[in-house]
């Protein structure tokens, strides 16, 4: 079980602060010990961030292929 005072030290990496998901994400070395409504937002987060990548990616494409056909 991971301890206030242990997420709190977890949040400082050298001269970063980091937020109390990735504190706990490092204190747990693995997914299947975490709590299972962290776990389902994670998730959430994952895919959420991979549908904007899709998205940047095809946004990128068609600027890059109008620049291409107005040369």
């Amino acid at each position: 079980m991971i301890t206030l005072e242990q997420l709190q030290e977890a949040r400082h990496e050298e001269y970063r602060i980091y937020g109390f998901k990735h504190a706990y994400c490092e204190l747990n070395t693995c997914c299947d010990y975490c709590d299972k409504r962290v776990r389902f937002g994670c998730k959430l987060i994952n895919k959420i961030e991979d549908l904007q990548t899709k998205r940047i990616l095809k946004i990128c494409k068609e600027v890059n292929a109008d620049d291409g056909d107005s040369n």
